[in-house]
């Protein structure tokens, strides 16, 4: 399932738009500002976004090319009432995957966000990354290794919370899983210290990532781990 962020100030038409692909099966967050969508992508990576050019607070441009710079991967559709073929050049430019002219068809935007999450060829069926890109972790040896030969020293709680991750459904792991991984008590645990690893692994898996959204937060449950892992015999 495809995660996407709608980013419109107009709250009636931000609402009809996450409700309409709600009601379609999709995963949704709105957002009705740029701040709070740069807030949120900090912590997740979104593989669809709907962006309204036309954001009081910040060019919706501006917004687009940070977003292509950040996630090369990510789906960018920009909505905007302009309507000369100067600006749906500059969106182009600026790293949209398509341009559509307010007002908005929702069937046809269904539609579209629909072919866009069957096209998307940087991720499997359950969020992760292509079979080609594996990562392989040594857990004995406190290291993570890339088919190509590129290598990463680790932490032992750094270890612990890949080695967590590897062997959950859709390297899908709640703040729980994770704490006990690290081999400690959930209940006394502190939260902001879970969130304080989970960011420095994040940062460190971005020194092979290019990106800081290798770990994903998943909203009340807990993170997923968006590189492909697979685990040495600990034998």
């Amino acid at each position: 399932m495809a995660f996407i962020a709608v980013v419109e100030d107009n709250l009636d038409f931000l609402g009809d738009v996450v409700q309409k692909l709600q009601r379609a099966g999709h995963q949704v967050s709105g957002f009705p500002s740029a701040d709070r969508f740069h807030e949120r992508l900090l912590s997740e990576r979104f593989d669809i976004v709907i962006l309204d050019l036309g954001l009081p607070e910040c060019d919706g441009l501006s917004i687009a090319r940070r977003l292509r710079q950040l996630d090369p991967l990510v789906k960018l559709v920009i909505l905007t009432a302009r309507v000369s073929e100067q600006d749906a050049v500059q969106g182009y430019e600026s790293g949209a995957d398509i341009f559509l002219r307010k007002p908005v068809n929702m069937n046809e935007l269904t539609a579209l966000i629909a072919a866009m999450e069957r096209s998307l060829l940087v991720v499997s069926g359950d969020g992760l990354a292509k079979e080609a890109d594996w990562w392989t972790l040594d857990f004995q040896g406190l290291r993570l290794q890339s088919s190509e030969g590129q290598a990463l020293s680790l932490t032992l709680s750094e270890a612990q919370l890949l080695l967590c991750f590897s062997g959950l459904p859709g390297q899908q792991a709640t703040r729980k899983e994770l704490v006990e991984a690290l081999n400690e008590n959930f209940d006394s645990y502190d939260a902001r210290r879970l969130e304080n690893q989970i960011s420095r692994l994040r940062r460190k898996l971005s020194t092979i990532e290019g990106s800081l959204l290798a770990i994903r937060a998943l909203r009340n449950k807990g993170y997923q781990l968006m590189l492909n892992l697979r685990t040495k015999s600990l034998a």
